[in-house]
């Protein structure tokens, strides 16, 4: 076997989830009172086919994208994750066991800088908090984002909501 995690399938709240990280998410977001569709939309960009995990409306002007990974993503993934950012919204990614430990995981922003008549987009790596803020903050923001009230007791809410459903499944299945 290869040193690739496989993901778990699971079920929260009656949606069924292809990984374990999808569904932690989820619970993450709940526990955050965020709204989320999980793949409401897929598109056609110039880099190929691509379905969001996640939408997140926070109110009706601000919405944004989430891509959640297991691994770093490869040149691919950030290429469609990039064409989503210039050609449809704002996307983070999210990578790792993020609801674990408020530390865990990493998380990915584009962000757009103009140098003279040229603009230039780039991914920087961040926490997933850091992240999120700023995606719920929205593009006139300018500076570092400031933590999200409730942020670890969030993360570790949704880790027992998913462990717990995964192990139950598992014994319900044996």
């Amino acid at each position: 076997m290869s040193g690739q995690r496989r993901s778990i399938p699971t079920t929260y709240r009656g949606q069924k989830f292809r990984s374990q990280l999808e569904a932690r998410v989820s619970s993450l977001l709940d526990h955050l009172n965020l709204k989320w569709e999980f793949e409401p939309q897929g598109f056609d960009l110039p880099s190929g086919k691509y379905l969001p995990d996640f939408r997140v409306t926070v109110n009706r002007k601000t919405q944004f994208w989430i891509e959640v990974k297991g691994p770093t993503p490869n040149a691919r993934e950030f290429s469609v994750a990039t064409d989503m950012n210039l050609y449809v919204g704002p996307m983070l990614i999210l990578q790792g066991d993020i609801p674990r430990d408020v530390l865990g995981g990493t998380a990915w922003i584009f962000a757009l800088e103009q140098n003279g008549d040229e603009i230039l987009g780039d991914w920087y790596m961040t926490t997933p908090e850091r992240a999120l803020a700023g995606a719920l903050l929205g593009s006139d923001y300018e500076g570092e984002p400031e933590a999200i009230e409730g942020f670890k007791e969030a993360c570790t809410a949704a880790w027992q909501d998913t462990y717990t459903r995964t192990t139950k499944e598992r014994t319900d299945h044996s």
